[in-house]
């Protein structure tokens, strides 16, 4: 019994027939074929092509109209199907098994970019703007081939991409091009930081009299959404008296040859008036809390000190400056390593306190990661 021969199997004749004539160098012949292929064998449920090759045998051959049908199509099914899927096929109708065919087309492809583009630009029997989409998924063709020919990188297609819909925002292939060809993103609004460092105090009124310069180390939090900034920070401070301080709320001396600690916490709204992939500056305010406690040296003492601390109630404001080094990550948007410079002011409340008086300048160097989000721009 003879069955007449499926269309897969006449697919399969047909794409080594062209090969065999793109292999030979007889482009009439492919041109022939490829028309045939579209024209008379492919429907609604068989591609005789993926689309990268579909799109390289149309500049080659100068038969146009079958590939921008296609991207068409393939625009107008993405919302049923998924954007990712229909990148270079259309999983809706059965394809060619896997040969040879895609890469030798994209051999001959690369060995005449120059000539295949300008054929594009001086072609007479398309529009501007099918010209201009023409060349944009050639292009975007090698994206899988930069061995072939790497200069066409997704960062030239985006730009690319932005001049079409630019130049032609009502085009019937804009959709197409926001879809498929440009694939930018951009950092999202919402961000995180954590960042540890290290600090200086510097105290004035009767601290100062009271108190040598402190030093110490810092942490914090800060969460980020667009130009504004939360901040979380926590201080950890230590100093010894000048002078032995006998008369104390306390009962208890606080003697010179053992530090004191003081803590201080932040929390505070600041806001970028200045920002680039380099710099960024904010200045903040906030309130928080100043603590006083003793150190285990104390304990030692007299355990009584363990439990003899004391809190203030803090205003604070500042300045925070983020210097990026790290050139290497500079045109990555999502991530920031710089090293942070603050200056924070900080206020305590103190009443019935008196070596307690007065205001405290800190300044730290510390070495935030901050981290963005990022979606996709269409």
């Amino acid at each position: 019994m003879n069955y007449p021969e499926s269309k897969s199997t006449v697919i399969s004749k047909a794409r080594n027939m062209l090969l065999d004539r793109l292999l030979a160098d007889d482009m009439e012949k492919v041109s022939e074929i490829y028309r045939y292929l579209n024209k008379e064998v492919a429907d609604e449920n068989y591609a005789v092509f993926t689309l990268v090759e579909q799109i390289n045998l149309a500049c080659l051959t100068q038969n146009y109209i079958y590939m921008l049908n296609d991207l068409i199509q393939i625009n107008s099914e993405k919302s049923s199907i998924g954007t990712s899927c229909l990148v270079y096929k259309n999983f809706m109708k059965i394809y060619p098994s896997k040969d040879l065919l895609e890469e030798e087309i994209m051999e001959k492809s690369a060995k005449n970019v120059n000539l295949i583009l300008h054929t594009i630009s001086v072609s007479e029997n398309i529009s501007n703007d099918e010209r201009e989409m023409i060349k944009l998924v050639f292009m975007k063709s090698f994206t899988e081939y930069l061995y072939l020919y790497p200069v066409f990188s997704q960062d030239i297609l985006n730009e690319k991409s932005a001049d079409f819909l630019h130049n032609f925002p009502h085009s019937k292939y804009a959709d197409y091009v926001r879809n498929f060809v440009r694939y930018e993103y951009k950092k999202t609004a919402l961000g995180g930081s954590a960042d540890l460092g290290f600090l200086s105090g510097f105290f004035n009124g009767n601290l100062k009299n009271s108190f040598n310069v402190p030093i110490g180390f810092c942490a914090g939090i800060d969460v980020m959404y667009k130009k504004h900034i939360f901040y979380l920070r926590a201080l950890w401070l230590t100093s010894k008296p000048k002078e032995e301080i006998q008369d104390t709320p306390y009962g208890l001396p606080i003697l010179t040859k053992y530090p004191i600690l003081f803590g201080v916490g932040e929390l505070s709204y600041g806001y970028y008036i200045f920002e680039n992939k380099r710099f960024s500056f904010s200045p903040f305010v906030g309130i928080g809390f100043f603590e006083q406690y003793f150190s285990r040296k104390y304990n030692s003492i007299n355990p009584n000190y363990e439990d003899m601390h004391k809190d203030f109630f803090t205003y604070t404001a500042g300045i925070n400056f983020d210097i990026n080094f790290i050139k290497s990550i500079e045109d990555i948007e999502e991530l920031k390593i710089p090293i942070r410079v603050r200056l924070s002011y900080v206020k305590p409340i103190v009443k019935n306190w008196d070596y307690f008086t007065g205001n405290m300048l800190n300044l730290s160097i510390s070495v935030p990661i901050q981290v963005w989000g990022s979606k996709r721009v269409y």
